[in-house]
């Protein structure tokens, strides 16, 4: 990955990236790492991307318990100005 990022005149921040296995089937796979310039890319269960959480089982519960969440804040910050 690095020649590519090298040729292609492109840099990226190790510090701030990870990366997720997506898989729709419940096996665990087995741990491997990515580098990059030597650097390890952290593995993570879930990411936000463009607003929306995607976890590794391609499932949306984590996405659903967090707009549930906001809105569940946003109510009780509407309920308590109306009063």
């Amino acid at each position: 990955m690095s020649k590519w990022f090298i040729d292609n005149r492109r840099s990226l921040n190790v510090d701030k990236t990870c990366f997720c296995v997506f898989s729709n089937e419940r096996k665990n796979h087995p741990d491997f790492q990515l580098k990059v310039n030597g650097k390890n890319i952290s593995r993570v269960d879930s990411c936000k991307y463009l607003g929306i959480i995607i976890d590794c089982n391609l499932s949306w519960k984590e996405l659903a318990e967090c707009q549930t969440n906001d809105m569940l804040s946003h109510l009780c910050v509407q309920n308590v100005i109306t009063q």
